[in-house]
């Protein structure tokens, strides 16, 4: 499912053409999308020869976003596991996933 969120939210990003020949209402849902403005900037940069300062706002707004949605996704995280435990309700799969992350194979000998 989020492949297809993303293929979506690239074919309006500008990857194949350009944003003006969308319908208005699709421009302003590109304008909300991160990989608008991180395709810009590469355009800006490789085709156009752009410095590299040139594009720190554009840098700057998508760490932003990223700080954000980190934030978000952080946020929603915890009140998804307090609402799991306040109903008596492990999260197995998230702590399988976690031990698997945190595993440490046997020491060299």
């Amino acid at each position: 499912m989020t492949n297809v969120v993303a293929a979506i939210l690239l074919l309006i990003s500008g990857v194949y053409y350009p944003i003006e020949t969308l319908p208005r209402w699709l421009q302003r849902i590109a304008a909300a999308s991160p990989a608008t403005y991180v395709i810009q900037g590469m355009r800006a940069c490789l085709l156009a020869g752009e410095s590299t300062v040139a594009l720190l706002p554009t840098v700057f707004l998508l760490i932003g976003v990223g700080v954000a949605i980190i934030a978000i996704g952080l946020v929603d995280d915890e009140a998804y596991r307090s609402h799991a435990a306040a109903r008596g309700r492990t999260l197995r799969i998230v702590d399988a996933f976690c031990s698997l992350v945190s595993y440490q194979p046997f020491p060299l000998l």
